[in-house]
C-alpha cells in the first residue's frame, strides 16, 4: 500500500505536445482542440461514480 499517506494518489498534471507537419491553417486545429471530446474531458473532469460488482 502507499508509503506516505499525505502524497495524492492520482496524477496532479497532465502534459501533451503534438507535433503536427500540415498546410491547415491555425483556425482549424483550434476548431480540433475546442470540440475534441477527450481535451474537453480531460479539462473539465466529468463527475465519477464507481461501482463494484463482487461476484465469489
Amino acid at each position: 500500500m502507499r508509503k506516505n499517506k499525505k502524497v495524492k494518489i492520482g496524477f496532479s498534471e497532465m502534459r501533451t505536445k503534438i507535433k503536427i507537419k500540415s498546410n491547415s491553417s491555425e483556425e482549424e486545429f483550434d476548431f480540433i482542440d475546442r470540440t475534441c471530446p477527450v481535451q474537453d474531458t480531460m479539462t473539465n473532469s466529468p463527475t465519477m461514480k464507481t461501482e463494484f460488482v463482487v461476484e465469489k
